[in-house]
């Protein structure tokens, strides 16, 4: 799993509610976690929540331009405006599925190493053939039936 987090995490965007999220670890932007847009002047600062630049009247952009590159600032300006502090945690959304929640299904999709089909499979594994038969039909098309002899 560990080898993996890298990768999950960037499919999970943390909605600010509460600004509990770490700024620089964790991807409340959907830019992912901005350590990865840092720039000249700006550095990370590892302390920081997304609750510093957030308050109840929405967003401190004269703070967050002290500590965000500018790129950033205008995509939250642009795309995140409406957002405000309320007392409840940051709410967790997995992007890779429609309705947000989390499946180990949708991890493997997204993990998963896809080969190209081959033509010939596509003809042993359809709809209607009992499955035992198209085992046997892809073990053989393998070579991996061993040949019975009668002594």
């Amino acid at each position: 799993m560990l080898e993996n987090r890298d990768l999950l995490e960037q499919a999970i965007w943390w909605e600010p509610k509460g600004g509990t999220s770490s700024s620089w670890f964790e991807n409340w932007t959907n830019l992912g976690p901005l350590f990865k847009h840092q720039s000249e002047g700006h550095t990370c600062h590892i302390m920081r929540d997304v609750e510093e630049f957030l308050n109840e009247e929405g967003w401190n952009y004269d703070e967050m331009q002290n500590y965000v590159p500018e790129h950033v600032v205008d995509h939250i300006r642009n795309n995140m405006s409406q957002l405000k502090l309320v007392n409840q945690g940051d709410k967790p959304w997995w992007t890779v599925t429609s309705n947000g929640k989390f499946s180990v299904k949708s991890a493997w999709e997204l993990l998963r190493v896809k080969e190209n089909v081959c033509d010939d499979l596509k003809h042993l594994w359809c709809k209607g053939i009992p499955f035992k038969f198209s085992f046997l039909a892809w073990r053989i098309w393998k070579g991996q039936v061993l040949q019975y002899s009668r002594n």
